[in-house]
C-alpha cells in the first residue's frame, strides 16, 4: 500500500493523517511521522501498516493517559481501568447515520502503563501518599477507611501500611474531629458508636475517647 498523503488534523495540528492508496487509513504523532520516515511515496505491506497503526494506537492512548494522570495522583489500577474503558467500541450518530469507533487494542494497556512508570507519570507510593495527605484534610478519616480505600485503589498491602505509618494523622484525634462534630445528632450513644464504626473506627477506641469526653477530670 503506497501513503498517498499526509494532512495535519484541524483540532490537533500534531496529529497527522496519514492517507494510502488515497484513503485515510490512521493518524500518527507528527514526532512518529519524522522518526519513522512516513513520507508520501513510500509502499507498506500489510503488516507494515498493521504496525504503523499501532504505533499510531500507542502514541494516541498514552497521551490521553498521561493527561488523565496529570489532573491528580493515579494508582495503576486506576490507569488500567481507565485504558480498559478505551479499548471498548463506541456507537454514534452522524447526520442520523449509526458509526463505529473502534477501541484501544487491549494488549497496548500494559505498554502504556509501563512508559508512564518509565517517565515518572505513575507511582503507587507517591499516589498513596498524595490520598493520605488529601483525606486527612477531611475530618475524621479512620486509618482502616484509608487502608480499604487505597487497597481498592489496587495499590499493595505493603505500600499501604508503610505511607500510614509515615504519616502524621493520628486516629484518635480524627476520632475526636468526628465526635465534635456529630455528637449533637444523636440522642442515643449507642447509634452513635454504631455510627461511628460505619465510618472504620474500632468499638474500643470509641470507648476510650467517649469515656474521656465525658470525665470531666480528663482535660
Amino acid at each position: 500500500m503506497e501513503v498517498t498523503k499526509l494532512s495535519s488534523q484541524i483540532k490537533n495540528p500534531d496529529r497527522i493523517n496519514i492517507f494510502l492508496n488515497n484513503k485515510y487509513e490512521f493518524s500518527l504523532d507528527i514526532s512518529q511521522v519524522i522518526d519513522l520516515a512516513v513520507k508520501p511515496g513510500n509502499i507498506y505491506s500489510d503488516e507494515e501498516v498493521v504496525a504503523l497503526r499501532r504505533e499510531g494506537e500507542f502514541s494516541k492512548y498514552y497521551t490521553k493517559a498521561m493527561v488523565y494522570s496529570l489532573a491528580r495522583p493515579r494508582s495503576t489500577r486506576e490507569i488500567s481501568d481507565y485504558l480498559y474503558r478505551q479499548t471498548r467500541t463506541k456507537t454514534y450518530l452522524v447526520k442520523g447515520e449509526r458509526r463505529e469507533r473502534i477501541g484501544m487494542a487491549p494488549e497496548l494497556s500494559q505498554r502504556i502503563i509501563n512508559k508512564l512508570i518509565e517517565k515518572k507519570y505513575l507511582n503507587d507510593e507517591n499516589f498513596a501518599r498524595y490520598w493520605v495527605e488529601n483525606r486527612n484534610l477531611k475530618k475524621g478519616i479512620s486509618e482502616r477507611t484509608l487502608k480499604q480505600e487505597l487497597l481498592k485503589k489496587g495499590v499493595s498491602q505493603e505500600i499501604v501500611n508503610t505511607v500510614i505509618e509515615n504519616s502524621e494523622r493520628n486516629d484518635e484525634e480524627e476520632l475526636k474531629k468526628v465526635i465534635a462534630k456529630r455528637r449533637h445528632r444523636y440522642e442515643s450513644d449507642d447509634k452513635f458508636i454504631k455510627y461511628l464504626m460505619s465510618k472504620g473506627y474500632q468499638y474500643y477506641q470509641i470507648q476510650e475517647v467517649l469515656s474521656a469526653d465525658n470525665d470531666p477530670e480528663v482535660s
